[in-house]
């Protein structure tokens, strides 16, 4: 059995992998509503590697 490794920066996702997180973040938004502020910080934060989200081009 071959070990999965993480995909290279800037390497392309599987379509069919990136279908079942799209449905699975569909599904979870059609049982507990919309994701917060804080919800979708946290997820930017742990995707890109930043913890502070407050110093981006859209800041206010």
């Amino acid at each position: 059995m071959q070990a999965s490794r993480r995909p290279e920066a800037g390497s392309v996702i599987d379509p069919a992998l990136e279908r079942g997180v799209t449905w699975d973040l569909r599904r979870h938004q059609e049982e507990h509503g919309p994701f917060s502020d804080e919800e979708l910080a946290k997820a930017r934060a742990k995707i890109f590697g930043s913890a502070d989200t407050s110093k981006g081009a859209d800041a206010v």
